[in-house]
């Protein structure tokens, strides 16, 4: 009762100290000590009226440091109530550490967050029981969690201090906070793991919370074998956990048997067991699944609308998934963050400019300029959209809220759209700031040294990568340097390279060795590569289509001939080429030779215009690109086609004089086009961006930004 009533004047000062004056205060606790007859020689109050006495009670509650003072100054007749003042003041690093500090010098904690626990247990103590101690001490360690458990050292050092009082590993409460606090914390799920194999009847909380923590961990396959094995009827809880573990194996086997399950225990119309099977489906690519869940939601709230947006998004859907956003608005739901990265994902994947503008816009009215996650996919869209200006505008703005995505995301940006030597001047730039890079930030810096033919360079940044950053090399390090090589013509090397690389290479690095072999005319390292491609993809045409071009670079046409009848007889199909514009609220999309758009004729004769003023110009065809047994005439005719050409005449048909152009090409730009749009940027007086599929060219008056080495 005494350490209660001391508390209650503890309260008392923190809440009247900006009240009154101390002599004020005084007088109140005194007259009160009075009422509740509690004398000065009660030991319980000793340590509250010295200070009093002293002036320096009063200044404790002022400011911690006088506090901290006393207490420093009382290490040889610091008694209980002392120690657990000071426990009481202090808050998570400080509390853990006086609490480490308190046991060293024999002391037990029984603080203010203690104190009612510790009461119901004196007060229900019975001497002839002596387990009735038990329940206090496990509620003492369970307060200890909640309140100074925040790292894996000090959850360590509450366990250790919770077995050296009693608590056996066998113990439910302990071993289920024990299990929530590590899983909360993101320990290492061998630790859970232990605690948990050793709780004699864990209850459906332990379970679940040992199935979220394998679903969040970096191997989430356990969660579903743990299900597998659950001892008790899952509740409401188990599946949402459950099926995030599925989305991240990627299994929709396994997710399709849940979602029957879920629908059998009669979880299915929870609004976020819904979400979690969209959610599901949309990360195993089964869109239409997703799409099936999301319509038979009765009530679909943010959550959905992101995650089928996002799923539409992440499966080459982007179409599907601006009508989505768009139906969103008309439903009268807002959009959040979440929402604008699955929005802007999809414009970069289409590169909508405007569209993505018009979201830009909307993020500011609304305020979702300031959240980091939606600047990093803005960021992203203008670099895929090649208007690099505006991606280090946003950038710029960022300042300190920048993180490594939004570095990488200029660095892969500036790299891509043909400015390589100011994505490394800001890699040194990013290092300089104390931020370690990743993995895909090396990507881009390896895809610089690659496009900008800095082999040395390039070879001294995976070092690097290895030696300073502590970055095991994935394929995709292995393949920019495949590609370094490649691109400078060092293909011999290119091939040593990948016969010493320590993982196996997969079709992308041989398919980038084809098409150096192609580019540099290497036939015979080039027929082996496609061999190799034969056993690991049989059935890519892009690989017949750079083998056939290879034949014909030599004049072998019976080879080039044998080539197309094994893709006859094996059922493989040339993927056409073709290229996008943005014109208003609509992508036009034109292939090679394409009379289908409704203002074909009006396009055709601006081809004309084009060429008569190209010729003027200086322009040659480039009639090597015509890989075909043809008439000279006939490779003219068909390189003016092409698909890049058409769409830029159509935009100088439909757009004012000055207005940029921007393509996206789903093949690689020939020689030719990359020749003849040099020209129309300076005859027609516009800047043009195309973004083929390997990176964007920005041509202006006459030149590009590749300097012809793509």
């Amino acid at each position: 009762m005494r350490a209660a009533l001391y508390w209650t004047c503890m309260r008392s000062v923190k809440e009247l100290k900006m009240l009154m004056s101390y002599d004020v205060f005084r007088g109140m606790l005194t007259h009160w000590m009075e009422k509740e007859r509690v004398m000065v020689e009660d030991g319980t109050f000793a340590p509250l009226l010295t200070l009093l006495d002293n002036d320096k009670f009063y200044k404790l509650t002022m400011q911690l440091h006088y506090a901290e003072t006393v207490f420093d100054g009382a290490v040889g007749t610091r008694d209980l109530v002392t120690w657990n003042s000071m426990l009481a003041a202090y808050k998570d690093e400080d509390a853990f550490n006086l609490f480490l500090e308190m046991q060293g010098f024999g002391f037990e904690p029984d603080s203010l967050h203690f104190l009612a626990e510790a009461n119901d247990a004196k007060m229900s103590t019975n001497p002839s029981c002596p387990d009735n101690r038990t329940p206090y001490v496990v509620r003492k360690c369970v307060a200890l969690l909640q309140i100074c458990a925040s790292s894996r050292f000090k959850l360590k050092q509450i366990h250790a201090f919770s077995i050296r009082h009693g608590i056996p590993v066998t113990n439910l409460d302990m071993g289920k906070h024990l299990i929530y606090t590590a899983v909360s914390l993101s320990v290492p799920m061998n630790y859970a793991h232990n605690i948990f194999t050793q709780i004699r009847s864990p209850n459906v909380f332990t379970w679940n919370t040992m199935i979220r923590g394998y679903a969040e961990s970096e191997n989430p396959k356990p969660a579903i074998e743990l299900y597998h094995h659950m001892q008790l009827k899952p509740d409401t809880h188990t599946y949402p956990f459950l099926l995030k573990a599925v989305s991240k194996v990627v299994d929709v086997k396994v997710g399709e048997k849940i979602h029957s399950l879920v629908a059998k225990n009669g979880f299915e119309s929870l609004l976020f067991v819904q979400n979690s099977l969209l959610h599901m489906y949309a990360a195993c690519g089964q869109f239409e699944s997703a799409y099936k869940v999301f319509e038979l939601m009765p009530e679909k709230d943010i959550v959905a609308w992101n995650s089928v947006i996002n799923g539409f998004a992440l499966n080459g859907k982007p179409n599907e998934a601006l009508t989505l956003y768009k139906r969103m608005g008309s439903e009268g739901v807002e959009p959040d963050g979440f929402t604008m990265v699955s929005l802007l994902s999809a414009c970069a994947e289409l590169a909508t400019l405007a569209l993505g503008r018009r979201a830009h816009a909307f993020m500011v009215k609304v305020g979702l300029n300031k959240n980091l996650h939606a600047n990093n996919a803005l960021l992203d869209l203008y670099a895929k959209c090649g208007t690099i200006s505006e991606a280090r505008k946003i950038f710029d703005e960022m300042r300190i809220e920048r993180n490594v995505v939004s570095w990488t995301s200029l660095i892969v940006g500036l790299a891509v759209n043909g400015f390589g030597k100011e994505a490394l001047e800001h890699f040194k730039d990013m290092e300089r700031e104390g931020l370690v890079p990743s993995e895909i930030t090396f990507v881009g810096v390896l895809y610089a040294c690659s496009h900008c033919g800095i082999v040395n360079e390039g070879f001294e940044y995976f070092k690097r990568m290895k030696e300073q950053y502590d970055i095991v090399p994935r394929i995709e390090h292995y393949g920019c340097m495949v590609d370094l090589l490649g691109r400078a013509g060092l293909l011999k090397e290119a091939y040593d390279y990948i016969h010493d690389m320590p993982l196996q290479p997969n079709a992308v690095i041989w398919r980038t060795l084809l098409g150096a072999c192609t580019i540099h005319g290497h036939l015979g390292l080039g027929a082996f590569a496609r061999a190799r491609l034969l056993q690991l993809e049989p059935k890519d045409s892009g690989d017949y289509v750079l083998l056939s071009n290879l034949y014909a670079s030599e004049q072998r046409w019976s080879d080039v001939h044998e080539v197309r009848r094994t893709m006859l007889s094996e059922g493989v199909r040339k993927t056409p080429g073709y290229s996008l514009v943005e014109l208003g609220n609509h992508v036009h999309e034109f292939v090679m030779g394409d009379r289908t758009h409704p203002q074909s004729e009006v396009i055709y004769k601006m081809l004309v215009e084009i060429a008569m003023k190209l010729k003027l110009a200086g322009y040659v065809p480039h009639t090597a690109n015509v890989l075909a047994d043809i008439e000279e005439e006939e490779k003219e005719s068909a390189l003016f086609y092409h698909s890049e050409k058409i769409a830029i005449a159509f935009m100088l048909i439909n757009t004012l004089s000055g207005t940029p152009i921007r393509i996206i090409k789903n093949l690689r730009v020939c020689a030719d086009c990359h020749f003849a749009i040099k020209l129309i940027s300076k005859v027609f007086e516009r800047d043009i961006v195309v973004r083929d599929c390997s990176r964007f060219h920005h041509f202006r008056d006459g030149s590009c930004s590749c300097r012809d080495y793509w």
